[in-house]
């Protein structure tokens, strides 16, 4: 039996393309976002509105639904599915707290197996939990990651285009009143707007959502930042592959060179000869980005850093610079795919 597999990102990354490229496989059955707050209260009827010609994604034209892979398990939502998941677990690893995160997962991966499938699990709300997945299912984790200052201009186009979640969302994910010290030190920082994690997801949404313009641009471009740099380096230690989707669009070299790993790893051939990553010119770029870039970095170094290195004991100085590099901008030699 195949090991399931798991792909981790955030927003904006490209993890859809990656996404329609396992649901190319007719052995997988891709998943896509298993955490996304819509599973709470998705019907059949809905599944069609629910695909990149509907809105302005940039995300690659597929045959059907984002969810209909979910198809057989919904009635009103997905069955198992928890608001919880969203983003109020976004952090959390405690085994014994999240037996219904598990079983629903296990769920999934059951639906899989039983079609002769292989789970792939697509996700953009993992960063944070990826220990616990890691030691709750024996598979292959591979991250994806895009620079953050195009990542964070790909919300911002969304937003002049009238839509704020991706703008939103790391208000919501840092101002929850249950989360790790680090993360609350990062809120109280920025001056978030603080909730308690015990308001549904879309209720908070919209509670925090005005809240966010009172911020200027460069301070949204830092507050993403500065959750960018402690998810990513939550995560870089437990997983196997990360693929920089930058360099698969840039470099034909390590486009191959990519393709031939996934190959290896997972017994299956994923060309991307297509693969369009936007890159947003110097004059799209907030004030000051540079001094946001530098600053965050300091911080991260004198602040929380020795607190990660205390404990995460499997967070290794090898992670921190390839994270310094990609926030920098400054190609490394050799971009470590496997790890």
């Amino acid at each position: 039996m195949n090991k399931p597999i798991f792909v981790h990102s955030g927003w904006r990354t490209g993890s859809t393309y990656i996404w329609s490229k396992f649901r190319l496989h007719s052995d997988c059955m891709p998943f896509y976002e298993p955490f996304n707050e819509v599973l709470v209260h998705i019907t059949h009827d809905m599944l069609p509105s629910f695909q990149p010609s509907n809105w302005d994604s940039h995300h690659p034209r597929v045959a059907t639904s984002y969810f209909s892979e979910y198809g057989s398990l919904i009635s009103t939502g997905v069955q198992g599915f928890h608001p919880n998941f969203t983003i109020k677990n976004f952090f959390r690893n405690e085994q014994e707290c999240l037996w219904d995160q598990a079983a629903y997962l296990a769920m999934l991966m059951h639906l899989s197996y039983q079609s002769h499938r292989r789970p792939v699990f697509n996700f953009c709300r993992s960063l944070g939990r990826i220990p616990w997945l890691r030691q709750t299912f024996p598979g292959i984790h591979i991250l994806l990651l895009r620079n953050p200052i195009d990542q964070w201009l790909s919300g911002r186009a969304q937003l002049r285009k009238g839509n704020p979640y991706f703008e939103i969302m790391p208000y919501l994910i840092m101002g929850q009143d249950e989360v790790p010290p680090i993360i609350r030190t990062i809120a109280q920082y920025w001056k978030l707007p603080q909730y308690t994690s015990d308001i549904a997801f879309f209720d908070a949404y919209h509670q925090i959502r005005p809240l966010v313009t009172s911020y200027s641009t460069t301070q949204s471009f830092g507050i993403f930042l500065d959750l960018y740099l402690y998810s990513t380096l939550l995560a870089l230690p437990f997983v196997d592959i990360v693929i920089d989707m930058d360099e698969l669009d840039l470099s034909l070299t390590y486009r191959q060179e990519v393709s031939n790993i996934l190959r290896e790893t997972l017994n299956l051939s994923l060309p991307f000869d297509d693969v369009h990553i936007t890159h947003y010119g110097p004059d799209n770029r907030p004030p000051h980005w540079q001094n946001v870039i530098i600053n965050a970095l300091q911080r991260m170094e004198s602040q929380w850093l020795p607190e990660m290195y205390c404990s995460i004991p499997e967070l290794q100085p090898e992670h921190v610079n390839y994270i310094i590099h990609k926030v920098r901008e400054v190609p490394l030699l050799e971009p470590r795919i496997r790890w």
